[in-house]
């Protein structure tokens, strides 16, 4: 039997930090901007057209803000498993 993968304590943390709503939104974004991946794919998806963005968002704080938590919470967890998977 294969072991069981276990999601990143990083990634943990910040899916518990967005999972409730009065964590500030600053710790979210710190814990998110250490991991540059994430920090890529978050502004990748608010600049999607999905979004229909009139201005390029450059920050981290503001991608959050415009994702809201969760939206953002997806996106950690999606990176997580794509990175995951793209281990094996």
């Amino acid at each position: 039997m294969k072991d069981l993968w276990s999601i990143p304590a990083n990634t943990k943390k910040i899916q518990d930090m967005l999972a409730t709503p009065e964590t500030p939104v600053e710790l979210v974004c710190a814990d998110i901007e250490r991991d540059p991946g994430l920090a890529a794919q978050c502004l990748r998806v608010v600049n999607s057209a999905a979004y229909g963005m009139s201005k390029m968002v450059g920050s981290v704080k503001h991608a959050v803000v415009l994702l809201g938590y969760g939206n953002a919470r997806r996106i950690v967890t999606v990176s997580a498993l794509i990175s995951k998977l793209g281990q094996q």
